[in-house]
């Protein structure tokens, strides 16, 4: 048991440095999901029925099981595995990046909605393990294919782009998917396109943030077509903005001094065209489709949600052009997280903010706050830009200038952002 427990250990501190996903071999797989069932909070994410649960089936399973867990309990798991370990293979996914249950150092699902399919699991007791409810069981398995399998999954990115015969044939993934849409839903067809599932993972809302799918490192020709598609909405403004940064400020920041430092470190070094706290709907927006250092932190996973925003552009003659401007932006980042933590003496390391890379980012994220109103708030940057800088102090006189102006912007607010290509509306529940 000893030696067993360190060599689990051993797998666990080799998947953190080297952020690799988790994998842990097991036997007597009945005992070790009863022993999970009363200790970690867990789900099986998908395949169900091949999860091997007799002796002679782990003795010959292939194939690994694949698990979505609160990776809090990180400890727990490597104690329970090392009770059980034998030839099965079970890799665990959390809820967030945490090193050691994240895929190529990135959430495996935007962390706001993994926490949603952990808290409406259900027992199946047939199988004798936790499982995603109907609705989030399809929209896992949906959003695996679109994008962890993409086109390895072998359904076409468009129907025009196969033979009628064929992309009506048999796909096991296909079948699978549309077997798991009629248990949520009898009268579900699902599309047999990545296209199509795509658009089925929008309309639910349930898509990639898009800037974690720019950072998603295993893209193929269909990945990249999602990120042209989605990019197209953003290029003008991006091209007449092209210096905007939109800082976001923590709510591990929330406080008025804490603030008013980070709100000074960034003006020593950009323009601060306007600044404010954000509205719920704001916040749930950025959380569920912005990646934002993925908004959850530490061995507990414990929720920082975005609390402020900042629009900022360059000071003039502040090392313009001498580094890369996603350089600047982190290195400004990081001298404010020391400067928060050395100043008001945190009893843990927190990051505070968080930044755009490049102006489509920034565009993205103010298609995330405003939605419809993005083109005004913009015409409203660029109007200011063009007028003698104004010294702001505070975030309510920031919200004053930029936000209170426009009824309109009040009504963006209560309305849902879109997507560029996909629907007229997009609902950001």
């Amino acid at each position: 048991m000893i030696i067993d427990l360190l060599v689990n250990k051993m797998r666990f501190l080799r998947a953190r440095s080297r952020h690799k996903t988790l994998r842990l071999k097991v036997a007597r797989m009945p005992e070790f999901l009863s022993a999970l069932n009363r200790e970690i909070p867990y789900v099986i994410l998908r395949w169900h029925d091949r999860v091997p649960l007799t002796e002679s089936s782990c003795r010959q399973a292939e194939d690994d099981v694949d698990f979505l867990i609160d990776d809090s309990f990180q400890d727990r798991l490597v104690s329970i595995a090392s009770r059980f370990r034998g030839p099965v293979k079970c890799d665990f996914y959390g809820v967030g990046a945490q090193r050691g249950f994240a895929y190529n150092r990135l959430p495996y699902y935007p962390p706001a909605l993994a926490s949603l399919v952990l808290r409406d699991r259900v027992f199946s007791a047939h199988h004798g393990f936790y499982v995603p409810d109907a609705k989030h069981h399809l929209l896992t398995f949906v959003y695996h294919l679109v994008y962890h399998k993409g086109t390895k999954s072998g359904i076409p990115m468009c129907a025009a782009a196969v033979a009628p015969s064929v992309a009506s044939g048999p796909n096991a993934y296909l079948d699978e998917a549309q077997r798991i849409a009629r248990a949520y839903d009898v009268a579900l067809t699902l599309p047999r396109t990545l296209t199509g599932l795509y658009e089925y993972l929008v309309n639910a809302h349930w898509q990639m943030p898009l800037d974690l799918l720019i950072r998603w490192k295993v893209k193929d020709e269909w990945h990249q077509h999602l990120i042209q598609r989605e990019w197209a909405g953003l290029s003008e403004w991006s091209q007449r903005l092209p210096d905007l940064v939109v800082f976001v400020i923590r709510g591990d920041a929330a406080e008025e001094t804490v603030l008013d430092a980070i709100l000074d470190a960034i003006r020593k070094e950009y323009l601060c065209l306007a600044a404010f706290a954000l509205t719920e709907h704001q916040i749930d927006s950025l959380t569920r489709h912005a990646r934002g250092g993925n908004w959850v932190e530490g061995k507990k996973n414990t929720p920082i949600l975005p609390h402020s925003v900042a629009f900022c552009v360059p000071r003039p003659g502040t090392g313009r052009g001498t580094c890369r401007r996603d350089e600047r932006v982190a290195s400004l980042k990081q001298q404010i997280r020391q400067t928060i933590n050395r100043q008001f003496r945190q009893a843990a390391k927190l990051r505070v903010v968080h930044s755009t890379d490049d102006a489509l980012e920034a565009q993205y994220y103010l298609h995330l706050l405003y939605g419809d109103d993005r083109d005004s708030q913009c015409r409203r940057i660029e109007s200011s830009l063009e007028r003698p800088p104004v010294s702001i102090s505070g975030l309510a006189l920031a919200e004053q200038k930029i936000t209170r102006q426009s009824g309109a912007a009040e009504d963006a607010k209560k309305s849902p952002p879109c997507p560029w290509s996909v629907a007229p509306h997009r609902n950001v529940a």
